[in-house]
């Protein structure tokens, strides 16, 4: 089994999408705070599944009601096109209602008749961004009205499609679920596809006042990808060089407001290109920037093995300007491959993906040589 923890080891905290009113507040997850009506939170790495997939996860809840407010929290998988920072409505849609396609396990404790709850202190399986759950039960005890941190345990069983959820006031995992279903129709796989993002969402209504936190995160996958893959969340802009056909740079945020400042025109900005990570992280490969000393305004991308060959026997054609970014390797499978194409009449560089790197091999071959790839990013 792969596994994870995000709470006790904020190392973590950067590889978490907050959405939202949701953030890190001292040793917990808060998923909404008192001055805040919506949030979600998801781990910013989606997971590779198919349809024999199974998990586990258990955490803490602590519901802390301040003017009577917090309506409820969800987990939730889901592959909304909204991605880590899908977010849903305030107040009884807790953060989640829209979030589609996703499963979700929805812990409400205020009852919304309209939405067909059988009370206000109730378990549910929500799928799709629907309201209305296929199925709810509800505790022996109050969800939001306990001396210690609520314990959730969730288990999910790919192969019977089997999913069950236990609750207790101790530590000690209860032998029998509070709520139990099994049905074709939360295959994960049919259900939401091949990948998923994991998370959680919070709601409560305006006027009132609540902090709804997660404790002691885990979660626990056989999917072929481990959550603990280093994120790539630093977007990247591109901007095209008008004085020179098909070149373009890739810059920061912090960079590119200089270039807007300062060298517009040459450079036209076409927007984020895609994302990488502009810190060191394990797992992650660094990529050396340089500049064609002979072609104003154009740049090679290298990782470190190639650098040494361009320091060594291309040192009067480019200058390195130092590292650019991080991202994975060429051959890590793990994210968007990023095809670099050369130009053979001026011997500049192209970097393209998805789409695009396909037109240009396509239509462009006479202009343009591929490469390979020569890093993979996220989107």
């Amino acid at each position: 089994m792969l596994g994870f923890f995000l709470i006790h080891q904020l190392s973590y905290a950067d590889q978490i999408t907050f959405n939202g009113g949701s953030t890190i507040s001292g040793n917990v997850l808060r998923l909404v705070p008192n001055n805040s009506i919506k949030g979600s939170t998801f781990y910013s790495c989606p997971i590779n599944i198919d349809s024999d997939t199974s998990f586990s996860t258990s955490f803490q809840i602590d519901i802390n009601r301040i003017n009577g407010g917090g309506d409820g929290f969800t987990f939730i998988l889901q592959n909304d096109s909204r991605q880590d920072n899908a977010l849903g409505g305030e107040g009884g849609n807790l953060g989640y209602s829209g979030i589609d396609p996703s499963l979700a396990i929805q812990f409400d404790v205020f009852q919304n008749t309209i939405d067909r709850d059988p009370n206000d202190n109730h378990v549910g399986i929500n799928l799709n961004g629907s309201k209305v759950s296929v199925i709810t039960a509800t505790p022996s005890f109050d969800i939001d009205n306990i001396d210690n941190p609520l314990n959730v345990w969730i288990d999910y069983e790919g192969t019977s499609d089997q999913i069950e959820v236990f609750l207790s006031e101790t530590d000690t995992k209860p032998s029998t679920p509070l709520l139990e279903y099994e049905d074709d129709n939360i295959d994960l796989f049919n259900l939401i596809g091949d990948k998923v993002y994991l998370g959680f969402t919070a709601g409560q209504s305006s006027g009132t006042s609540a902090d709804i936190d997660i404790l002691n995160w885990q979660f626990n996958t056989d999917a072929n990808q481990a959550p603990n893959t280093p994120v790539l969340n630093d977007p990247l802009i591109r901007f095209r060089n008008t004085d020179i056909t098909g070149t373009y740079l890739f810059a920061g945020e912090a960079e590119a407001v200089s270039i807007r400042e300062n060298f517009i025109p040459p450079f036209f900005e076409e927007g984020e290109a895609f994302k990488v990570s502009l810190t060191e992280k394990d797992g992650l490969v660094k990529f050396n920037r340089f500049r064609n000393n002979n072609i104003d305004g154009t740049y090679i991308f290298a990782n470190e093995a190639e650098s040494v060959s361009i320091r060594r026997d291309f040192g009067d054609v480019f200058t390195e300007e130092g590292t650019a970014f991080y991202a994975y390797g060429a051959d890590a499978s793990i994210g968007e491959d990023v095809i670099r194409f050369r130009n053979k009449s001026n011997n500049t560089y192209l970097f393209a993906l998805g789409e695009e790197a396909q037109s240009i091999e396509q239509n462009f071959a006479d202009t343009f040589v591929r490469e390979g790839v020569a890093f993979e990013v996220a989107v």
